[in-house]
């Protein structure tokens, strides 16, 4: 009986060991695929679809979690921001397009920003040209951000400015033709990358 006993024991503890294995591998799969993440509750949710939804026009204002990407060069009116990404979890992907500002004869106002996000957490925005406005893009009060692989230029101010942020990460991106039309205490002003924040990362940016 004492030797059954045993047996049964072994057998139990390799069957909840088993189980272990199989919910570590299970979660090890579904971060390997990139789709789920842990949420602040330690809840596996999605992060993006298979497919990206694609922006447009009239659908460029993001204010849910998700993959997002722009399938042709969005053109943007005088006085208004490209893309606006209100929504933590979201990565952007702008396919080598361009997200810019219609030629006018009009002059550039502050309120012109090409990408602007504001009060999110893990944001992705990547592989895409940013033209004309007054800044390229803005991050206010945000957190785990990543700028990558982006061209930017003919800004009249600032191409990426980043506002009482942290954990951001600006690479691999080009910044030109910038500046030279803004006047601060009587003079011209022109700035590739500014930011303000805790443990922030630029590197190889040209």
């Amino acid at each position: 009986h004492e030797n059954g006993r045993l047996v049964s024991y072994y057998l139990l503890r390799a069957k909840r060991n088993m189980k272990r294995f199989a919910s570590v591998l299970t979660l090890l799969i579904i971060f390997v695929t990139g789709y789920f993440y842990l949420n602040n509750a330690g809840d596996i949710v999605p992060l993006q679809d298979s497919e990206c939804v694609s922006l447009s026009k009239a659908t460029r204002v993001i204010d849910s979690p998700g993959t997002y990407c722009l399938e042709a060069d969005l053109l943007v009116d005088t006085n208004d921001v490209g893309i606006t990404i209100l929504s933590s979890d979201v990565s952007l992907d702008l396919q080598g397009n361009a997200v810019k500002r219609i030629e006018t004869r009009q002059k550039i106002t502050n309120a012109e920003i090409g990408i602007r996000l504001t009060d999110v957490e893990r944001v992705t925005v990547t592989n895409g040209n940013i033209e004309g406005f007054y800044v390229g893009v803005s991050v206010d009060n945000s957190q785990e951000i990543s700028l990558s692989d982006l061209e930017i230029f003919d800004i009249d101010f600032t191409g990426v400015r980043l506002n009482s942020s942290k954990n951001f990460v600006v690479s691999n991106s080009f910044i030109r033709d910038v500046g030279g039309h803004v006047e601060l205490d009587g003079g011209n002003y022109a700035i590739g990358i500014q930011a303000s924040g805790l443990d922030g990362i630029i590197h190889n940016n040209e």
